[in-house]
């Protein structure tokens, strides 16, 4: 993507030049009328913040360098709180997103009739070892680490990292309460409070349902980590048990973190959510017509997704699997007033010629796991074009390819990856991002 930010620099020139300009023609006004002014040419730092704040955040860090006054402006916690909501208003059709591996970091946009992808590499400080997502909110992000014995697939302990790579700040070694065991099915979500300008980590072990790892069962157990007081608090767990991993999602509306669950005493499905400021359970809304599992819950522009994939294949010659079919299909939640519906954006979209054509394209990788069809399962989206024309589907969860479907015609074509270092055959998680200003030592203090 080329870079914007001289323009950004020139147009915030061109204002304050302007400005300057209009306020010393007023000021001559008054001294014609007999009105005695002292004017210094400088504009009111009201309107300077005002002009500041509608800048994206790179040019931002090279103008602190500008003077003190802005410098400081720029800095301080109110202007980047309202730099965020600036940025939410005039930036809704934002197409960014970052991908990242256990020892790199890349940012990217998504534009309409794209064939390529360009990464631009992110911070100074690498994603820590064998870290994986959690979530994004405000441009922090938040990752994971497992530590665990193989043989025994114990889990020693979990541990949290949030950081910001576009200031450079890091908060690491957050570990999770342990009750006496982890469990392999948990859940975990990352987002903010609005009320209490807190950001927090909610994480949840299972019932007792035979899926602990350990010595003997424990009941269930949630916490909540708040950044700003740097301590974990006991809450009240779900209303459900947890029969696998789910990584909750947050939408920018409202400080709730959301995931599939099932209803008690029942044997359905539904959304279910924890509202990060009162700490509260509510269901959300019953999941559309879906006959088959697996479905993961996707933020995309603040709305959420549920993605439903379904594969069936059968096995030719040992090793060999013969892919029969690959489709998924997506629903959007949309808002009516004070209702919400679930409206279907992708039916029965086929994937199996595209995961063929990377089968055959990594054919010789030394890597046996990109020449697996089990290497390209939960496809999920993570971008829309800016005018929501295209969508971007990355290929399996630790991303080896990424294809473009046409929303009018269905049509998908290969979007080619540019910027990546040599552990891209690997595969990269993703997750949408927008940068911002705030830094972690500003959001525990």
């Amino acid at each position: 993507m080329a870079d914007k930010s001289p323009d950004y620099v020139g147009c915030l020139s061109m204002y304050c030049n302007l400005f300057r300009k209009i306020l010393l023609l007023k000021t001559k006004q008054k001294e014609k009328n007999g009105v005695t002014s002292y004017c210094t040419g400088r504009l009111p730092l009201e309107l300077e913040s005002n002009i500041l704040e509608r800048i994206s955040v790179e040019p931002l860090l090279r103008l602190k360098c500008v003077c003190k006054r802005w410098r400081d402006e720029i800095k301080s916690p109110c202007f980047i709180k309202s730099h965020i909501g600036q940025f939410q208003i005039h930036n809704a059709n934002s197409t960014s997103f970052i991908l990242f591996s256990p020892s790199h970091l890349y940012s990217t946009n998504f534009h309409k009739n794209s064939t390529t992808l360009k990464l631009k590499k992110l911070g100074r400080n690498s994603v820590p070892s064998d870290f994986t997502g959690v979530g994004s909110c405000n441009g922090l992000l938040c990752f994971r680490k497992i530590d665990r014995d193989y043989p025994e697939r114990m889990i020693h302990s979990i541990r949290l990292s949030v950081c910001n790579p576009i200031t450079d700040t890091t908060f690491n070694n957050v570990i999770v309460p342990n009750h006496g065991n982890y469990s392999w099915h948990h859940m975990i979500g990352f987002g903010y409070d609005c009320m209490s300008d807190d950001y927090k980590i909610f994480y949840s072990s299972p019932h007792g349902d035979g899926h602990v790892i350990g010595k003997g069962i424990e009941p269930a157990k949630s916490w909540v980590y708040s950044l700003k007081r740097n301590s974990w608090k006991s809450v009240q767990p779900p209303p459900h048990r947890c029969n696998k991993s789910w990584t909750m999602v947050t939408s920018n509306s409202n400080n709730v973190l959301y995931w599939v669950g099932g209803k008690p005493n029942t044997n359905k499905n539904c959304i279910f959510g924890f509202d990060l400021e009162t700490e509260e359970y509510h269901e959300v809304i019953p999941l559309p017509d879906i006959r088959m599992y697996p479905y993961e819950l996707v933020n995309l522009k603040g709305c959420l997704h549920l993605v439903n994939c379904r594969l069936n294949f059968a096995f030719a010659d040992e090793p060999e699997i013969k892919l029969l079919e690959y489709t998924m299909n997506i629903w959007v939640l949309k808002n009516y007033g004070s209702n919400r519906e679930w409206v279907k954006l992708i039916d029965r979209l086929s994937l199996k010629q595209a995961i063929e054509t990377e089968l055959e394209h990594n054919r010789n990788l030394e890597n046996p796991q990109s020449r697996s069809v089990y290497s390209y399962c939960h496809p999920l989206p993570y971008a829309y074009s800016e005018d929501e024309s295209e969508i971007l589907i990355g290929l399996s969860k630790h991303i080896k390819a990424f294809v473009c479907c046409d929303l009018h015609n269905g049509k998908l074509k290969r979007v080619d990856i540019n910027g990546a270092l040599n552990d891209w055959k690997y595969g990269y998680e993703g997750m949408p991002w927008t940068a911002s200003l705030v830094s972690i030592s500003s959001s525990t203090s």
